[in-house]
C-alpha cells in the first residue's frame, strides 16, 4: 500500500482510498490500464469513433504520416507519436489514442523531424495521440 497526498488538504492517504479521512476529499484514481502492443496503424478501429486507447510503441522515423494533431487511421502510430512530439526515435513510451471522427482533409506539418502529407479527400478513420 502506497500513501499518496490528498490534492485537497495534503494529508498522506492510502492509495487504495476512495475519500481523504483528513478533509473528506473524494479520490478518483485512474483504473490501471495495461497498454496494448504497437498495432502499426489504427485502421482496425475506424468504426470506433470514441474509444480510447493506449499503446507501448517505439518511436520510429519511418513511414508516410497524414495529418497533424488529427491523423489518418493509416498513419503509423510510432511515427505520428514522434511527429506530435510524444516520443523521441528509439524511445519506448506509452501513446493514449483517441478515434475521432473522420475530418474532410487532412494538413501536413513538418514537426520533429518528420514531414506528415496532406490529405485532401476524406478518409475512412482518423485519431488524436497525447503521451499516456
Amino acid at each position: 500500500m502506497a500513501l499518496v497526498p490528498c490534492p485537497e488538504c495534503g494529508w498522506n492517504v492510502s492509495s487504495k482510498a476512495t475519500a481523504c479521512p483528513q478533509c473528506g476529499y473524494p479520490l478518483q484514481m485512474e483504473p490501471i490500464i495495461q497498454p496494448l502492443p504497437d498495432p502499426g496503424d489504427l485502421r482496425q478501429w475506424e468504426g470506433e469513433v470514441g474509444r480510447t486507447l493506449v499503446f507501448l510503441a517505439v518511436g520510429q522515423i519511418t513511414g508516410v504520416v497524414y495529418g497533424s494533431d488529427v491523423y489518418t487511421s493509416d498513419s503509423p502510430l510510432a511515427t505520428v507519436a514522434v511527429h506530435a512530439g510524444i516520443l523521441q526515435p528509439g524511445e519506448t513510451g506509452l501513446v493514449r489514442v483517441y478515434m475521432v471522427p473522420p475530418l474532410p482533409s487532412y494538413h501536413g506539418t513538418t514537426r520533429n523531424g518528420i514531414r506528415s502529407l496532406e490529405w485532401e479527400t476524406p478518409w475512412h478513420g482518423a485519431y488524436r495521440v497525447e503521451r499516456g
